[in-house]
């Protein structure tokens, strides 16, 4: 009888919940997260949960707003837009929030998102996680509420315990000791900077066949040439260390993607995908300051040059200038790229 009271009393609670407004939970949960344009597979790990939205982390390499993501958890999943990334150098470095497309099952359900079944005695209510005891644990065969508790304690640090795990070897495997896998340096790639780029299995530098002719006879036109390797000073005091790199895939059928790596002091500052790219050249730090930007934006203080990368030759504002400015790598729009001083 005290069991039929029980879950009768936590059916109730739950309707309210239910109609009371939505609270994001703080709660650890490994999920899978693939990264669509990059067509690469990774594990992060939950911070806090709506059941629209989440903060994750532990996942590399996604750095653009808007960028979608498929995550999974169980046999659950959904597409969630990126809607903000943490900056570098900040305590949110290395997270990012996503919300919910809409187009799969809600994957935050049940443990997440569950409101508490004993509010004064949970261990939300103790204060030692933001947590609630859900109500399929409820369910299981009546024992000792203080023994009851002690499991789900348990269950519940294990399952921190292993998001943890997770999220720090995800870490020590991007850190700057850490060993990588030896992988063909790129031809025209300087070996130290390769050291220091993710992933260039299958990438190689973009050469000119790769780029627009008709966008390479109007660089031609004004003496300078596009390659995959581009010079340039991107910090404040200029470094010989500082270079970025234009990539295409090595494999011939992989067409319309290209990769765009910025270093700076010889460090991976700024690492993107393109789906289209006619050419890229360097834009001298001088330059930048004089641009009239898509939309009458207002210009930003460059540390030094920047990278002008033009996705289609005959449209003048299809192109970004991607420049550094303090920890950040910034993109902005040009209003007509042909405008743009380029020696």
């Amino acid at each position: 009888m005290a069991v039929a009271k029980r879950r009768e009393r936590a059916r109730r609670e739950h309707r309210e919940h239910r109609k009371r407004r939505e609270e994001r939970v703080n709660v650890a949960l490994p999920v899978r997260v693939v990264v669509l344009e990059q067509k690469r597979r990774e594990f992060a790990c939950t911070l806090d949960v709506t059941s629209k939205g989440a903060r994750l982390d532990g996942l590399r390499g996604v750095d653009l707003v808007g960028e979608v993501l498929e995550i999974e958890r169980g046999k659950k999943k959904d597409r969630f837009k990126v809607v903000w990334v943490g900056e570098p150098g900040t305590p949110q470095e290395g997270q990012i929030g996503v919300l919910s497309e809409g187009r799969g099952t809600p994957i935050w359900e049940g443990i997440a998102l569950q409101p508490p079944m004993y509010p004064a005695q949970s261990i939300a209510g103790e204060g030692r996680a933001p947590m609630a005891i859900p109500l399929w644990f409820e369910e299981l065969p009546e024992t000792d509420p203080e023994v009851r508790r002690k499991q789900f304690r348990f269950l519940a640090a294990a399952l921190i315990g292993l998001c943890i795990l997770i999220l720090f070897a995800g870490r020590s495997s991007t850190g700057p000791n850490a060993v990588r896998p030896k992988a063909a340096v790129p031809s025209g790639m300087d070996q130290q900077d390769a050291q220091h780029i993710r992933s260039l299995q299958g990438w190689r530098l973009a050469q000119a066949e790769d780029f627009d002719s008709d966008g390479l006879i109007w660089l031609n036109r004004q003496g300078l040439v596009a390659t995959g390797h581009i010079a340039a000073l991107f910090s404040r005091n200029g470094s010989e260390r500082d270079s970025a790199y234009l990539l295409v895939p090595s494999d011939p059928q992989r067409t319309g993607t290209h990769r765009l790596v910025i270093l700076v002091n010889g460090e991976s500052r700024f690492d993107t995908f393109l789906p289209q790219v006619a050419f890229a050249l360097r834009v001298p730090r001088e330059s930048i300051a004089s641009i009239e930007w898509l939309g009458g934006a207002k210009a930003m203080q460059a540390d030094g040059d920047g990278v002008l990368v033009v996705r289609r030759y005959g449209d003048p504002s299809s192109a970004s200038v991607f420049f550094p400015s303090g920890l950040r790598v910034f993109s902005m729009n040009p209003k007509d790229y042909r405008a743009i001083s380029l020696r």
